[in-house]
This record gives C-alpha cells, structure tokens and sequence, in this order.
C-alpha cells in the first residue's frame, strides 16, 4: 500500500481492527519515509451473478425471487419461517459457490428442487409445478412417484 501523503510503498499496517458494521477491515498504517500515519479499509467485492432465463435473456439475480418461491411452495405448511430462510440462505450459498457469474435459470430451480425435496415433499412437489411446468396429468404423476 502506498503512503498517502508522500506516496513511497514502504508502509507497515501498525493496528487492524473490524471497522463499520463488520462488513470491512480497517488497517492503520505508518509511511516508513514519512513516519505519517493513516488509514485504509478492506472490503469484500462482490461480483454481481446474472441468471440466464429460458427465453436466453439475462436478469440480476435476485434472492427474494427464491424466497418468494420458496414461501409459495411451503405455504400452509409445517415449516417455520426459520427453516425456510436457512434453506434460502443454503440456496445462495450455493449459487454463490458456483464458478460462473452466470447461472441459468435451471441450475437455480434444481438447488431450490433438491433442498425441498428433503423438506418437504408436498411443498417440493408445489415447486415442481411451477418450475417443471407439468403439461399433463402424467407428467405430474411421475413426478410424484419420483418421491
């Protein structure tokens, strides 16, 4: 890091404590030139994920769309609100830990699919109807004696 008075790169972090509300670090730091000490803040950046839809177009990613989804398919269900937003929180962390920025839409509806399906099996199959859009009675039967 370069000194912010004389611009040298010989500084040293002498202090490193969380800053704001534990979303950065800050470093204070001493100019080994100028002996002037100041401060720097470390952040996350955060690349923003793109979903690819059915019809090719792009969209931001958007984690209310799967809370909402979630909540539809789990609605009038066992299933406290706790459970529900740590299965959409295991979902974004999923979609986060893939490699791609972008992810299709597909691959986001298979990791809502499978968290549900060891949820519940009638809110999974909700989902399932939805997101597999079922064109007939058939297809939803097996799709149930999948389960």
């Amino acid at each position: 890091m370069r000194c912010y008075f004389c611009a040298s790169p010989n500084t040293r972090v002498v202090d490193s404590r969380d800053g704001e509300d534990g979303t950065a670090v800050r470093r204070r730091r001493v100019c080994e030139d100028c002996k002037k000490r100041f401060s720097t803040y470390e952040r996350v950046v955060v690349v923003p994920i793109r979903v690819i839809k059915r019809s090719g177009r792009l969209e931001n990613y958007d984690l209310g769309k799967i809370r909402s989804a979630v909540a539809t398919a789990c609605r009038k269900r066992p299933i406290g609100e706790d459970v529900l937003e740590r299965l959409v929180q295991q979902v974004d962390q999923d979609i986060r830990g893939l490699e791609s920025t972008d992810v299709d839409s597909k691959r986001i509806g298979q990791l809502i699919l499978e968290r549900l399906k060891t949820l519940d099996q009638v809110a999974s199959i909700r989902f399932a109807s939805v997101y597999l859009q079922f064109q007939s009675i058939e297809e939803f039967r097996e799709a149930v004696d999948e389960m």
